[in-house]
């Protein structure tokens, strides 16, 4: 676990979060993604922008896209129409973001309740540079907070105050509680019923199949993007020699050393990736891997592209 003396990624303050406004404009969480991106490829993405509406049949015009002819009243009325189309007014986004003492845990650079809430803060805040309105739900260990579709900064203030009230009462001792994470699943379709993007920041340790269940009647009418939290002493175990390590109540000693060890847990950690696999698989979500060890923005901008076109530009 990080010590404070080694790193500022213990607990998340609030100027860090607002102060993530700036580097929002340089990200997207849109599909108009680069080649080598997550979301690019042959097939159309799991993620879709904003839409088109109907808005009226118009006589052709020089100039107009000839793929908006609509030739069966072209071949009625004996002259080019056209159909036009409008903008979607706006797309929500839904934020869920884990903050459960799982969370609490990093052995470089940040926690990953630090790095969740850093995502969703930049998260946030892109939102709310593209006018869209953003939701919000944050799952700490007996409860968790919603936060009502908004589109003002202040809306993103206030998720971001969530954020850090919720961080902040991490690192005491576990207690046994009831499924926050299915409760705020379940809660979920009361502030974005349809239609929207919901993002997932979570670790998705401890998920009851209450809270997978709920998981997939969110994608049956939204769009759905899983960020995995990873620290990399979770991948593969390293050769210090004998180690104390603890759960919070009791303490073992582990001979890092011992091949059949190191192999053991390399070989659980790839067991728990295809299982986060899979997961998303039957949820038919897009999922990347968050890293705790690595820039946040650099990751963002690596997985879900670079930001092309002027932060008041619509997509």
């Amino acid at each position: 676990m990080s010590r404070r003396g080694e790193t500022d990624g213990v607990y998340v303050e609030l100027e860090e979060l607002v102060a993530l406004r700036h580097h929002a404009r340089r990200t997207t969480l849109l599909p108009q993604q680069p080649v080598r991106s997550l979301l690019a490829g042959r097939r159309t993405s799991k993620l879709r922008g904003r839409g088109l509406d109907f808005e009226e049949l118009r006589a052709y015009v020089v100039g107009d896209d000839v793929r908006t002819i609509d030739w069966r009243v072209t071949a009625r009325a004996g002259k080019p129409y056209v159909r036009s189309y409008r903008e979607e007014r706006d797309r929500p986004v839904l934020l869920i973001i884990d903050q459960r003492p799982n969370m609490f845990f990093g052995s470089r650079r940040a926690m990953k309740s630090v790095v969740a809430a850093r995502f969703g803060a930049l998260a946030a805040w892109r939102v709310n540079a593209v006018g869209d309105r953003v939701a919000a739900l944050v799952i700490g260990e007996e409860q968790h907070w919603a936060l009502s579709p908004g589109r003002s900064p202040s809306n993103v203030l206030r998720l971001l105050k969530l954020l850090v009230t919720a961080g902040a009462r991490l690192g005491g001792a576990a207690r046994a509680s009831a499924d926050t994470f299915g409760q705020a699943l379940r809660a979920a379709p009361q502030l974005v019923p349809h239609d929207a993007l919901v993002v997932l920041v979570s670790d998705l340790r401890g998920l009851s199949e209450d809270a997978v269940s709920a998981l997939a009647r969110i994608r049956r009418h939204n769009d759905l993007l899983v960020a995995w939290l990873v620290d990399p002493l979770e991948t593969a175990l390293p050769d210090v020699g004998l180690a104390q390590v603890t759960d919070g109540h009791a303490q073992l000693s582990l001979s890092t050393s011992d091949p059949e060890l190191r192999a053991a847990f390399e070989a659980a950690f790839a067991r728990d990736r295809e299982r986060v696999t899979d997961l998303c698989r039957r949820s038919n979500a897009v999922l990347f891997e968050l890293r705790t060890d690595r820039d946040l923005v650099e990751q963002v901008e690596a997985v879900l592209g670079k930001r092309q076109a002027p932060v008041g530009r619509r997509a």
